[in-house]
């Protein structure tokens, strides 16, 4: 009977020893389980941000193409304006650049040297070269650019 009290006692000891195991396992389970559900939170938050900062690339993405055609469309209007200008700037006559510029009343521009010839004619056949507006040498101003 001694022999068999020890070896209950051999068993209940084991048997202590694999639930003292068994509650060890359980904490660390519960412990990796509350890591794992906080290493997922953080996650999920970094995966947020990520979308956040990708969405943000787009459209930052998209406002740089918006931009950049609009700055092609902006200098083709430049150069459309200064191409304007210079057409503006030349003489109808002599076709340069017009110097000692002058305005007729009908708006268009001449050289001085250049529309004096014309009107020097006979105010008959004093007309505009660019419209045939007849004008009068009264209608003749100097422009002062």
């Amino acid at each position: 009977m001694a022999a068999r009290e020890a070896s209950m006692a051999k068993r209940e000891a084991a048997l202590a020893s694999r639930e003292k195991l068994l509650i060890s396992r359980e904490e660390a389970c519960s412990k990796l389980e509350a890591e794992n559900a906080e290493l997922r939170r953080v996650v999920g938050n970094e995966e947020a941000a990520l979308r956040t900062a990708v969405g943000l690339h787009r459209r930052t993405k998209e406002a740089v193409k918006v931009k950049k055609e609009q700055n092609v469309q902006m200098s083709q209007q430049v150069e459309e304006l200064n191409e304007r200008v210079e057409e503006a700037n030349q003489c109808g006559v002599c076709m340069d650049r017009a110097c000692n510029r002058v305005l007729i009343d009908c708006g268009h521009t001449f050289c001085e040297e250049c529309i004096g010839s014309v009107a020097a004619l006979a105010a008959a056949r004093r007309t505009c070269p660019s419209c045939r507006k007849r004008f009068t040498k009264q209608q003749i101003r100097k422009l002062f650019l």
